[in-house]
């Protein structure tokens, strides 16, 4: 009632005028339905949108372990020791696998999403991270951050079938189902590109001056690879691999909107050692500049996640215990949503509209009701 408030208050009518809204101007304000009690130190999640089921990593050094919730009954069905933290984890949303680095056992465990239980452990290289699956033809590709190399995994019999050499360093890695291309970040100014038909390096793209590169996300459809450097966001053209433009602007994370083209990057907006109230610069994936700069009304504004089926973005703020919950129509700040002790990744399964909050220090995962009265 508050924005239609607003809404009249922000017009001038004429005497006899009437009023139209469309049904896009309301939001049911996100509100938590959940908190859910898993492991200690809650710090990753993945998500079978087909299984309803979401994972967590339960990333305590001395006590680490996967928790599996039910999406619809938000309880906790099984917990899974694991030797290692699991703050890499993917799925095969074909298969029903999922698939977690254990970094200090250089392996990657392998779950069966049907009966809860590990069926393998595959040895790859030194220290394992990201993780990246072609469901399409069933290889799982391991970035192996301290050998520099990429494990490609066949995943119909959990068999190793080729490394590739890249640099020290690399520990992201995204895939382009479409052209079954590959993209690893490196350790140095460099993004590879890996043709997946024969798991070898057609690409080294230059994409930063500095020797810094981390997340990579793709937009399929417009052919554009995103990956955060240290001056901030390159973007990239997939069809011949050039550089198109560096996106100068200090990043925590980012997301994509796929569906409306356009970036929320996020900013923990650190003056002179002090954390500040954070920001979220919303970029536009036509002209690749920042169109608008929202106060994220909250403290360390951290991870970012996107629901494209409500154009809602939702901005963990890990020091102020809550979440910014963003209108990506007019890109404004709707909600800001209490959640548990210092959230730090979010994530959505956008068939439920359901949004997950790891909070780090109190040991549950807080789950948002997300969607738009229609």
């Amino acid at each position: 009632m508050n924005h239609l408030r607003n809404l009249w208050l922000n017009k001038t009518v004429k005497k006899g005028t009437r009023l139209e809204f469309s049904t896009k101007d309301f939001h049911i304000r996100a509100k938590v339905i959940a908190t859910i009690k898993v492991g200690s130190r809650p710090s990753s999640i993945a998500i079978n949108h087909n299984t309803n089921r979401v994972y967590i990593g339960n990333n305590d050094l001395l006590d680490p372990s996967l928790s599996i919730i039910n999406g619809n009954n938000n309880k906790v069905i099984k917990m899974i020791k694991l030797k290692d933290i699991a703050l890499f984890m993917a799925i095969n949303q074909k298969t029903n696998r999922i698939y977690i680095s254990q970094n200090n056992s250089n392996s990657v465990v392998v779950i069966n999403g049907s009966t809860n239980k590990i069926e393998a452990e595959i040895k790859v290289g030194e220290f394992p991270e990201g993780i990246a699956i072609n469901p399409i033809t069933n290889r799982v590709y391991v970035a192996n951050r301290i050998e520099g190399t990429i494990s490609v995994i066949n995943s119909t019999n959990n068999k190793v079938i080729s490394i590739i050499k890249a640099n020290q360093g690399t520990r992201d890695l995204a895939i382009n189902t479409l052209t079954n291309r590959i993209y690893a970040n490196s350790g140095t100014n460099v993004m590879f590109v890996i043709n997946g038909n024969t798991n070898k390096i057609i690409a080294t793209v230059k994409v930063t001056s500095s020797p810094s590169t981390s997340t990579i996300r793709l937009d399929p459809s417009r052919n554009r690879v995103y990956i955060k450097v240290g001056e901030g966001l390159a973007v990239v053209n997939a069809l011949n691999n050039r550089l198109i433009k560096i996106i100068n602007l200090i990043i925590t994370a980012y997301a994509l909107n796929t569906k409306t083209n356009k970036i929320y990057a996020t900013d923990m907006n650190l003056v002179e050692d002090i954390v500040r109230n954070g920001k979220i610069n919303v970029i536009s994936g036509h002209s690749y500049k920042v169109i608008k700069t929202i106060n994220a009304n909250g403290v360390g504004t951290l991870d970012v996640a996107v629901n494209r089926s409500t154009n809602h973005i939702f901005v963990t703020n890990e020091f102020s215990d809550t979440v910014s919950a963003i209108n990506g129509r007019r890109d404004t700040r709707f909600a800001t949503i209490k959640v548990g002790k210092l959230p730090i990744p979010v994530a959505i399964n956008e068939l439920t509209n359901r949004v997950y909050v790891c909070n780090d220090r109190d040991n549950t995962v807080s789950v948002i009701q997300d969607g738009r009265i229609r």
